[in-house]
């Protein structure tokens, strides 16, 4: 019974440690294309402005 508490407790781990890299290639990615769309509009607004 141990072995199998201690294989499921590595396997969170693993998923754990997996969701946290996809989380790190993830999150900035959305920062870019937040920070992009963003710039885009300020871009649009002032072409428009003018």
């Amino acid at each position: 019974m141990s072995g199998f508490r201690r294989k499921r407790m590595s396997n969170l781990l693993v998923l754990a440690f997996i969701l946290g890299v996809v989380c790190c290639l993830v999150f900035p990615v959305w920062c870019w294309l937040l920070a992009a769309g963003t710039a885009l509009i300020v871009v649009g607004c002032k072409i428009l402005i003018d």
